[in-house]
């Protein structure tokens, strides 16, 4: 048995890596069941992560919007089908561009700080610190950083999604010169509430996912400011991975047997 997992550890070190992370990820979701729960740690990392996501959620998705719009559009027109542009455009912010681009940025920007900050702590015995003073650092820095990632990404997530439905709307509208009215009145044609549905759980799994893997690298780096650095890089490569390759089993299974 010792020879088959040290087998597994040396040239297979992915799978080790993800063991680590499910009991992380299961003992942390037990800390949220036991007392104490710290509420207020979880709202200041829920105020934190929509103060700085916020701008580059609104920035990446209104050009996104306006370039779907604008290619859409191109398409649409030749069959005389302009108007049918806005729905296309809430189906897919929706559906997909939405909730991956949004966490990408999430990924990039609280998931980095996520890191780097529990990493500093880690190399500065800060954790250990806390572990002596019987302060469980789940608790205390774990917990709350989940259920702000489960929670605020789906809320970012909707607001970039109608921030790239008005970029739309002034590139189809304002500088193409579509009908305003056939593009307000078109717009949710297409649109189910298992889209919008599909949408935000899956930008909340998302958020999970991205808190785990970043929480995980900061709590246990090791080797002083180049092992945070590492870290903190390892933290937003792994959670886009993760994101691009647990969004094409979950579109699968909300939208793929009906389309």
């Amino acid at each position: 048995m010792e020879w088959a997992l040290h087998t597994i550890s040396r040239y297979f070190p992915f799978v080790t890596v993800l063991g680590r992370m499910a009991g992380f990820f299961l003992e942390s979701v037990a800390a949220i069941f036991t007392p104490k729960f710290y509420s207020v740690r979880m709202l200041e990392q829920m105020q934190r992560m929509c103060v700085h996501c916020m701008v580059p959620v609104l920035f990446v998705l209104a050009p996104m919007g306006a370039v779907v719009a604008m290619e859409s559009l191109k398409v649409f027109s030749i069959f005389g089908a302009s108007g049918m542009t806005s729905s296309l455009l809430s189906v897919a912010l929706f559906r997909e561009l939405a909730p991956v681009l949004v966490s990408v940025m999430v990924a990039s920007q609280a998931g980095a700080e996520t890191a780097a900050e529990l990493g500093a702590m880690r190399v500065r015995e800060q954790i250990d610190a806390m572990e002596v003073m019987s302060v469980d650092p789940l608790k205390a820095m774990i917990v709350p950083r989940l259920l702000a990632g489960f929670f605020i990404t789906p809320i970012l997530t909707l607001v970039g999604t109608f921030t790239g439905i008005l970029g739309g709307y002034i590139i189809a509208v304002m500088v193409k010169g579509s009908n305003s009215g056939a593009y307000m009145g078109n717009l949710f044609v297409w649109l189910n509430m298992m889209d919008v549905m599909g949408g935000v759980i899956k930008a909340a799994i998302f958020g999970l996912l991205i808190m785990v893997i970043s929480c995980h690298q900061g709590f246990y780096a090791s080797g002083g400011a180049a092992g945070v650095g590492q870290a903190t890089n390892n933290s937003v490569v792994h959670s886009v991975v993760s994101i691009l390759v647990v969004n094409y089993f979950l579109t699968t299974a909300f939208f793929g047997f009906n389309i």
